[in-house]
């Protein structure tokens, strides 16, 4: 059974009045105690020890004395001894005498080898993030695999940046930009990963007060370059919307980070009640952070079935989890009756959370929502691939099978001879019918090769009047049918620009075709062209109903039919091929209404200046 404690116990009045006014750092000594406390509850020695070493590197670094060191650490020890389990009460001023060997043992990892740790680390520290991240983005460029720049040179350096912390030899501040630097660059990394064939679902998090999210991000893409489809929703989550979230997405694997000691015991909280869930009882369950690598037999107190120490080693876990066969587990013998025992146990908390840390939970909640939106779009982008995919090799064999149907109807209006007036009529219908048909087929096509980005632009120097007077040839046959003139004016020419006469022509015969569409009979299409600074502009003018401004916005849309009448005609794909078409020049297309009725389409493209 765990001892209950009183608070005044693990008080730092306290401790100041035993050791007389010594200046020791009081924050830091809280989140000792905390932290010290937590271990001691989990009767984790190596942990406790651990922390004795941590709180001595600490105030050695910031000048103080051997002697001083000693007097803290033993005081420290005294206050943690009145809280402990009975089986820890002989080990604790053991435990602090033991850590006084912190000299020869130095906490964290080798110090770095790596020529590209060592730049990479000290560019973070000279706050050059632009040209730290260049350094890595042109190593994964170079062929260096993201696993490899993620193992072995961004997490190394974040264990050696919190080494120089702890060791005073930067500030926090130092320390909080090489994360939002490293956190930022794995963004962008994230584009380079190469999935593999899924093998399942994977749900990431770390309970509510746990603020780090870096090692778990990380795990998230070792995980995600293994074929995990990864839900990650980051650190400093509440037990309910933990517990909500496993229920929604019915994860065949959770991940928990902790990485304060402090924090062990409301993940132990949340395993229990996890295991607790009708669904998630039998869901394998791996945790990791610092505490655990020092003493991995925690995962078990926890009631956890696996720990990793790194996104290497998640990974090889995460597989073998997998595979292997459990029966359901609520409430595990290693922690049956610690959660009733923790809920009632009243921890000390000297910390309050400082606007730092709060800022950090936040971008840690707005990276987890990033990375969810950075996963949906892939997986959109994907979809509207596929579509396009098929959109395209739909339109092809289409577009083969209309034009023998129209070479079959343009035979047989040749060979009319004893049809009947109705089965001329219904030949020419058949003949417009499947020309229409095709103009919906070319532009699917075209959008098809837009989405893909292989429209292919072969541009040349033409004068766009001589360009704009050919396509009002060709559209006066349509005006004169429809009863509506057309019109030219604006500058006399020459207007050179450097387009693909072919692209320009298309984009030029949806507008007037559209111009003449609405106009009434007896009305008038006025196409002009005038200069404006660097750009030649067309505008199509005509005397039509208009477009509410409304209606406008999504005028240039896919799929998208105005038609004042109420009327649905066309494709809808004809304004959107052409602002596709003439944004692909380096150009634009916009709307406006006409007064007194009426609107005006304007194209503007670049001025062609002929190179010195």
């Amino acid at each position: 059974m765990v001892n209950q404690v009183d608070p005044d116990l693990l008080s730092l009045d306290q401790l100041e009045r035993d050791l007389k006014e010594m200046a020791f750092d009081r924050g830091i000594i809280g989140d000792f105690l905390a932290d010290a406390h937590a271990a001691a509850l989990l009767n984790s020695r190596p942990l406790l020890l651990s922390l004795f070493r941590w709180v001595r590197t600490y105030h050695a670094a910031r000048g103080m004395k051997d002697k001083d060191l000693d007097r803290l650490v033993q005081a420290l020890a005294g206050q943690i001894h009145r809280s402990v389990p009975i089986s820890l009460e002989g080990d604790v001023s053991i435990l602090a005498a033991q850590s006084g060997g912190w000299r020869q043992r130095a906490p964290g990892q080798p110090r770095p080898t790596s020529e590209v740790l060592q730049t990479y680390m000290n560019l973070l520290l000279n706050h050059e993030g632009a040209e730290a991240r260049r350094l890595i983005l042109e190593k994964a460029v170079d062929g260096k695999s993201v696993q490899y720049l993620y193992g072995h040179v961004l997490e190394s350096t974040m264990t050696e940046i919190g080494r120089l912390w702890l060791e005073n030899k930067i500030d926090v501040a130092d320390e909080h930009y090489a994360t939002a630097v490293t956190e930022a660059l794995m963004n962008s990394l994230h584009p380079m990963l190469k999935q593999r064939p899924r093998r399942g679902r994977v749900l990431l998090v770390g309970v509510q007060t746990e603020l780090h999210a870096l090692g778990l991000h990380m795990v998230k893409d070792f995980l995600e370059l293994d074929g995990w489809d990864t839900t990650y929703l980051g650190p400093n989550l509440p037990l309910e919307s933990i517990c909500s979230a496993i229920e929604k997405e019915r994860p065949d694997l959770i991940a928990i980070s902790v990485t304060t000691p402090a924090n062990l015991i409301p993940t132990a909280q949340a395993i229990q009640r996890i295991r607790e869930i009708p669904t998630a009882g039998s869901i394998p369950l791996m945790v990791g952070g610092y505490p655990i690598l020092v003493d991995p037999s925690l995962h078990a107190t926890l009631g956890a079935d696996a720990w990793a120490a790194n996104g290497f080693h998640a990974v090889r876990v995460a597989r073998s989890l997998l595979n292997a066969t459990r029966p359901p587990r609520i409430g595990s013998p290693e922690t049956a009756g610690l959660s009733a025992e923790l809920t009632t146990h009243r921890v000390h908390r000297s910390h309050k959370v400082t606007p730092n840390e709060e800022l950090v939970r936040l971008v840690s909640e707005l990276s987890a929502l990033h990375a969810q939106l950075r996963k949906r779009n892939v997986a959109i982008e994907q979809l509207s691939e596929e579509k396009s995919r098929f959109l395209g090799m739909a339109a092809h064999d289409l577009r083969n099978d209309i034009n023998v149907a129209t070479l079959i109807a343009r035979l047989l209006g040749q060979r009319n001879e004893g049809f009947s007036e109705f089965q001329r009529s219904l030949v020419e219908r058949l003949d417009n019918t499947l020309k229409s048909m095709l103009d919906l087929v070319d532009g699917y096509l075209d959008v098809s090769r837009i989405e893909a980005g292989k429209l292919e632009i072969h541009a040349e120097p033409i004068d766009l009047i001589a360009l704009v007077e050919d396509r009002l040839s060709v559209a006066r046959f349509f005006g004169d049918e429809a009863g509506v003139r057309i019109v030219r004016s604006g500058i006399p020419g020459p207007a050179m620009v450097n387009v693909d006469p072919k692209r320009i022509k298309q984009a030029l015969n949806n507008l007037l075709i559209n111009a003449i569409k609405f106009s009434p009979h007896g009305g008038e299409v006025e196409a002009a062209v005038h200069e404006h600074g660097d750009r030649y502009v067309l505008d199509v003018m005509d005397e039509g109903p208009g477009v509410p401004s409304e209606e406008g916005k999504r005028l240039f849309a896919p799929f998208t039919t105005l038609d004042p009448a109420g009327e649905k005609s066309g494709t809808g794909l004809g304004l959107h091929i052409a602002r596709r078409v003439v944004e692909a020049h380096g150009g634009s297309i916009e709307f406006r209404s006409r007064s007194p009725r009426g609107a005006i389409f304007s194209i503007a493209l670049p001025r062609f200046t002929r190179p010195a």
